[in-house]
């Protein structure tokens, strides 16, 4: 048997596709079973079923527990026949990820998974500062109307400095240039409209480039 460790979640959620290939790969005579993150009060699997396990799938439900995190990280490690770490986020920068790849696991990430509703709500921010919400929810939640002095300006015409063009950056920036914003992105190589972008700015001119 070749074990996937995931979370009860996810074992529910893509039961159809593990009975799929369990039962695709059970001809071969090495079937595919799904190993859950232990939740119970010992949270450790027998010798035998991390023996089995060959993947692991740290998915976003498993991170947002703390102890079904410690459990899921320290399940794959005690997995001695651990060959591939899936993380269902970016970052792979914490020392359990080059422990694992020092041990020959391949470690791949989710990058840019995330890159649309964190976009979505990056622009949000920007409108609710240009257009003053913060104040008006103020004024609402205090039963005041008071009308604004000043029309705040409109975007169209304005820079945005995005810092950073990966998966994320570059779909703010795409959304900005939709509002009429003149995008200034700001990376190490050189970027163009390819990225999303109206004009690249090395890291070097970054205290240039945000009065503007």
């Amino acid at each position: 048997m070749r074990g996937i460790l995931l979370s009860a979640a996810m074992a529910r959620r893509h039961a159809a596709l593990l009975a799929h290939l369990g039962s695709a790969e059970a001809s071969n005579g090495n079937p595919i079973e799904a190993v859950v993150i232990p939740e119970g009060e010992s949270g450790v699997l027998a010798e035998d079923v991390l023996a089995s396990i060959r993947a692991a799938y740290i998915s976003a439900d498993v991170v947002a527990d703390a102890r079904l995190e410690r459990r899921g990280f320290g399940t794959a490690r005690r997995a001695p026949n651990l060959e591939w770490l899936h993380i269902g986020f970016a970052g792979t920068d914490t020392p359990i990820f080059r422990e694992l790849m020092d041990r020959g696991v391949t470690v791949t990430n989710s990058s840019g998974a995330a890159a649309e509703p964190i976009a979505q709500t990056a622009i949000a921010g920007m409108l609710a500062l240009n257009r003053d919400f913060p104040r008006w929810a103020e004024l609402q939640r205090r039963h005041e109307w008071k009308r604004q002095q000043h029309a705040p300006p409109d975007l169209r015409g304005q820079t945005m400095v995005v810092l950073g063009l990966g998966a994320i950056g570059t779909r703010i920036a795409r959304l900005a240039r939709a509002f009429g914003l003149h995008v200034v992105g700001v990376r190490r190589t050189p970027a163009g409209a390819a990225d999303g972008i109206d004009e690249w700015a090395p890291p070097e001119r970054l205290r240039e480039v945000l009065p503007r």
